[in-house]
């Protein structure tokens, strides 16, 4: 907390701010002025990682002051002074919202001339949420609108190529009806290191399209 928008004058426990000193009056720009409206200024500064919720404070402010009337040439005060004392207080809040880290690598079958001859790809997404969070993993079905009973790849042409992606287990069909729980919670590094492991294979059972290439665009969505 400060008196002026620079933070050049910040406020500590116990210590007075007098806003008609010299410094004040400059970083305020009211020298020429009759009467002013004294504002704080918050910013967020530097702290451990917290987690997701509304956190508040409330400020006491002590204000004390005596004002003078009028002046004689010297600068002395001569028409008398109002002096007086009052404590307001001031409520502060902040919310933190949920948010999460993820690293998706592509997910590659390579070469095969036949649908039975290629390999099941195990690999995982890198996930880290806000910290304390509890949250859950699923896969998007993709460019092909449906997952079940298969996931397609499309050559561009007209072709299409069935793949699924699946849990741990190898059998269940990972997708946004099923989304699983991530087996820790969130830690809130800016660095995701919990893997989710999923599993990816072809159709074999398949007729072989025509060679091509084949792709689909799956995101991964984390929900709370």
């Amino acid at each position: 907390m400060s008196a002026d928008p620079g933070g050049t004058t910040v406020f500590s426990q116990g210590v007075a701010v007098n806003y008609l000193s010299t410094t004040m009056l400059s970083l305020l720009n009211i020298f020429t002025s009759t009467s002013f409206t004294p504002s704080f200024y918050a910013k967020i500064t530097g702290s451990p990682n917290i987690a997701a919720g509304t956190y508040t404070d409330t400020l006491t402010v002590h204000w004390v002051w005596s004002i003078c009337t009028g002046v004689n040439i010297a600068g002395a005060c001569v028409g008398g002074s109002a002096n007086g004392t009052k404590d307001i207080m001031v409520a502060v809040s902040l919310s933190v919202g949920q948010d999460c880290r993820i690293s998706a690598p592509d997910v590659s079958f390579g070469s095969a001339p036949l649908v039975g001859q290629f390999s099941t790809v195990n690999q995982a997404v890198l996930v880290d949420c806000s910290k304390g969070s509890h949250y859950k993993v699923a896969f998007t079905s993709g460019n092909g609108g449906s997952a079940r009973p298969w996931r397609t790849m499309s050559d561009g042409a007209g072709h299409s190529l069935q793949y699924n992606i699946y849990q741990p287990n190898g059998t269940t069909i990972w997708d946004e009806t099923n989304p699983l729980p991530s087996a820790t919670a969130g830690t809130g590094s800016t660095i995701p290191s919990q893997p989710q492991a999923y599993i990816v294979r072809i159709n074999s059972g398949q007729i072989t399209p025509p060679a091509g290439h084949y792709s689909d665009m799956v995101s991964v969505v984390i929900s709370f």
